[in-house]
């Protein structure tokens, strides 16, 4: 009998232990990319190959985020306009996928945001960023990139996105002030930094004297 429960819970778990290692022979890869490491076109390739084989013994959410991390990663490395628009697809696909089963992912969902725009799904990519921001409204390695991608999209944005969109100046100002005096001064966020500034909190000043006390 226990031999018998023995070889079932082998059995049951072999898939997952075959998508484990299947996605482990990405790992460093996955993490180069996190890094900004740069990595060889084959190596990537090879990645996204045994994130697909591991997607497909165990379909672990986390296999189908990290492939479109690779995907997008090698797209913007492609010569090749069409190689690049299927890799973009395809990284949007698996992007997609992932987030419909692991949802609380801020850097996901900000990637899914990049690709719809980039092929000019504007209200896509809204949506998208609408559901980075609710899921990781602070994440402080994510911030200041997805802010200025946030702000390329203002002029399409309603008063709920702009209403977000000022918070993140705010939440960004507080931990990094001089990133968005640097918007302010190349003419990328306009008005409206100072419109989410006059908006702060006495938790958000409380927040930035802690942090950066009252010289500036």
């Amino acid at each position: 009998m226990l031999s018998a429960l023995a070889l079932a819970a082998v059995t049951l778990g072999a898939p997952r232990l075959i998508g484990e290692l299947h996605a482990l022979t990405a790992r460093d890869v996955v993490q180069a990319t996190l890094n900004r490491t740069p990595t060889p076109a084959a190596d990537l390739d090879v990645a996204a190959a045994e994130l697909a084989a591991a997607e497909r013994w165990s379909g672990a959410a986390e296999y189908k985020l990290d492939r479109g991390l690779i995907l997008l990663r090698r797209a913007l490395a492609a010569a090749d306009p069409q190689e690049r628009t299927a890799l973009f697809t395809a990284a949007e696909q698996a992007t997609a996928a992932g987030l419909m089963t692991a949802p609380g992912e801020p850097g996901a969902w900000t990637r899914l945001a990049w690709l719809r725009r980039q092929r000019g799904d504007i209200d896509g990519a809204l949506a998208a960023l609408r559901l980075s921001w609710l899921s990781g409204a602070f994440t402080p390695v994510l911030m200041e990139s997805r802010l200025e991608f946030a702000l390329s999209l203002q002029s399409a944005m309603n008063e709920e996105m702009l209403s977000l969109l000022r918070r993140q100046v705010r939440l960004v100002w507080v931990i990094s002030p001089d990133f968005v005096t640097r918007l302010v001064a190349n003419g990328s966020a306009g008005a409206l930094v100072g419109e989410a500034l006059s908006e702060l909190s006495e938790q958000e000043l409380s927040r930035y004297l802690a942090l950066h006390g009252a010289k500036r």
